[in-house]
């Protein structure tokens, strides 16, 4: 979080809020604040993040040069759009917003002015957390280390200063100070205040004075252990933390010892040179010890007297489903002429692969857009992964997790059907006819309003050999879901001479504001079985399986783009189209501010966990300073995804390509 803030700042990007997140980010603000008050000598370039970090580190984020990728971030389309003159009004009352609900507070906590602060960073700025002893028998989970590393460069006078003012307000407001030595290198100790003794009582004082039996005390809850924060300075390098040991060991590495780091770990050191090596930004965690922690932990859990004969042993749970196969999992950023990449790795060697990451198994396939797929679609992704192997891959693991709950599922999916057809087999005619080859996608919402915008056109299509007995099995298989699908009438259709079956779907706002009626609709037509709840679309697939008169293949420079993320041809493609995306919606919104309002999803849910509601942001923002779609449409384009599969692991990555308008 500490890099992600450092990164905005540098971009003058706008931070999202809410009450949660605003928590959150003064948490972290604090971190960074902190992380950026230090007096450093200047010398040379310190040694990268896995030099210096212990080789029994969980995980870290780091950017090795925040110089370079300040300078980076400015040629990304979305930072030159977010700074265009044309967004000035909108952006002003935006970044005013945040200072006075979020900054304001932090700076009153904290005694400082933040904008002093976040030029400070100018060489490598990792965050990591250690295990120090964590996993160790008896090991204590408060044991584990958080660490911070900044490198100053020739802003060790400016760093000198701010720490210095930091001390004398940290000191005037009566907080505990205190010097250390690690090694030769002096600390400044933050001590953490002093928890208050528990308390322990009943509510029930006034009943038992009047006679009533006095009820057991209850002990409350201690509080959270606080813990001391270290802030010293070896050469041109911040660190901070709060363990000592782990501390001495990045003081050591800075010095010249030799104490064992990551980049000593076989795991890490072929991760980085296959991924990470020229990355602007790059974060690495090793999940093995985290798995064999978890397994061992859920083993020592104490059994119910009278165990649920179908509850699954907790520790079969991470076995059946295959994660003790991850390895290591990465993320990295990287920039090119052409344009920004991002990167996902999943370390997972193929043959130990079981459970859902068997399932997933690209298969490297032709996954480029089929002559079918137009060119005005918004979204699209096509995925080539084995249907048929994969639901055999989900019994066995169900089974090895429960063999209680894959025995019952064996047992409907073989009576489904049976009684109209003795001879039916739903397993055969669903699952055994799922092809490789499965396709989604979307058509820009037919108008602005918030039921078309919350439902625009998609369809799903779900290659098959033989995709009328896979509609057969679809068909069977609706009928053991629960309502309003399951039990309904399936409504039947023609289109072309082609049967189209469809169900009853939740009622969803109209044009009008009105609720209305959805249906679920499903036909073959071109070795596809397509599931579409837009009449139209489906209508358009049924009549023309074959080809369209503008198809996204054609887009011009897609193929050329698809080669910078592993073409055409790995077995997963993605492409979402941000041009027609924010056209649409910047027109909708602009006139009609409170749609925002309208977008919301139900009370008590969000978006995302600890973000506002969408509407929310019209607290925030004024949707009607927004520019019109002309004055920004050249940062804007479209972006590609794809996944390659390999025998040590996967790879998913995303590319946003600059536009010719911007090079």
């Amino acid at each position: 979080m500490f890099v992600v803030e450092i990164w905005l700042e540098t971009c003058n990007f706008p931070r999202p809020t809410g009450l949660s997140f605003q928590v959150l980010m003064k948490r972290f603000l604090n971190i960074a604040v902190v992380a950026g008050l230090a007096w450093v000598a200047v010398s040379a370039a310190i040694p990268l993040p896995q030099d210096l970090l212990p080789n029994d580190t969980i995980g870290f984020a780091t950017v090795p040069d925040v110089a370079k990728i300040r300078t980076a971030s400015g040629r990304i389309p979305i930072a030159q759009l977010w700074n265009d003159e044309s967004m000035r009004p909108f952006r002003e009352k935006f970044i005013e917003k945040f200072k006075t609900t979020v900054i304001a507070d932090l700076e009153k906590d904290l005694g400082v002015k933040l904008s002093d602060y976040t030029s400070l960073p100018q060489g490598q700025l990792t965050a990591a957390v250690v295990a120090n002893g964590f996993y160790e028998p008896g090991g204590d989970p408060t044991n584990l280390a958080w660490v911070v590393i900044l490198d100053a460069k020739d802003k060790a006078d400016d760093l000198q200063k701010r720490l210095s003012e930091l001390k004398k307000k940290w000191s005037d407001q009566g907080k505990q100070l205190r010097a250390e030595k690690i090694r030769d290198a002096e600390f400044t100790v933050l001590a953490a205040p002093k928890n208050p003794i528990p308390a322990s009582g009943s509510d029930d004082d006034d009943d038992d004075a009047k006679g009533a039996p006095a009820k057991k005390p209850v002990k409350k809850a201690a509080p959270a252990k606080k813990e001391d924060l270290y802030i010293g300075q070896v050469q041109s390098v911040l660190i901070l933390g709060n363990q000592p040991k782990v501390l001495e060991r990045i003081v050591s590495r800075l010095g010249g010892g030799s104490s064992p780091v990551i980049s000593e770990v076989p795991a890490f050191d072929q991760d980085y040179r296959k991924q990470m090596r020229e990355s602007l930004a790059y974060g690495w965690v090793n999940i093995t010890p985290l798995v064999d922690y978890g397994v061992k932990q859920m083993a020592k859990a104490p059994k119910p007297k009278q165990p649920n004969p179908f509850a699954p042993q907790p520790e079969k749970i991470l076995e059946g489903l295959g994660l003790k196969a991850i390895k290591t999992v990465l993320v990295a950023l990287d920039q090119s002429p052409d344009g920004t990449v991002g990167k996902l790795y999943i370390g997972a060697p193929k043959e130990e692969r079981k459970g859902l990451l068997k399932i997933f198994a690209l298969e490297a396939k032709d996954s480029a857009p089929p002559a079918f797929v137009p060119a005005d679609v918004s979204r699209y992704a096509r995925i080539r992964i084995d249907g048929a192997a994969g639901f055999k891959t989900l019994e066995q693991s169900l089974m090895e997790i429960s063999p209680q709950l894959g025995g019952i599922l064996q047992m409907s999916l073989g009576a489904a059907g049976k009684e109209k057809d003795p001879n039916f087999d739903l397993r055969k005619a669903l699952f055994g006819n799922l092809g490789n080859d499965f396709i989604t996608y979307d058509k820009p919402p037919r108008s602005m309003t918030p039921g078309d915008l919350a439902s625009a056109p998609s369809i799903t299509l779900i290659g098959s050999a033989n995709p009328e007995q896979l509609l057969i099995g679809i068909k069977a298989f609706l009928s053991l879901l629960p309502p309003p699908i399951g039990g309904s009438v399936i409504k039947e259709r023609e289109v072309g001479g082609k049967k189209v079956y469809g169900v009853l779907l939740p009622p969803v706002p109209g044009p009008d504001g009105k609720m209305k009626d959805r249906t679920m609709e499903f036909a073959s037509a071109g070795g596809y079985v397509a599931i579409c709840a837009d009449p139209a679309l489906l209508e358009d697939f049924v009549r023309n399986p074959e080809k369209t008169e503008k198809p996204l293949r054609e887009l011009p420079s897609l193929a050329d783009t698809a080669q910078k993320v592993g073409g055409l041809g790995t077995g997963m493609f993605m492409y979402s189209n941000s041009y027609e995306l924010v056209k649409n919606f910047l027109e909708a919104i602009r006139k009609d501010p409170k749609l925002a309002d309208q977008l919301n999803p139900p009370a008590g849910t969000s978006s995302m966990p600890g973000m506002p509601n969408f509407g929310q942001w019209r607290d925030w923002a004024d949707f009607s300073l927004l520019p019109p779609f002309e004055k920004i449409s050249k940062y804007l384009t479209y972006s590609v995804g794809s996944g390659v599969d390999s025998a040590d692991g996967m790879t998913f990555m995303s590319m946003q390509p600059i536009p010719a308008t911007l090079k």
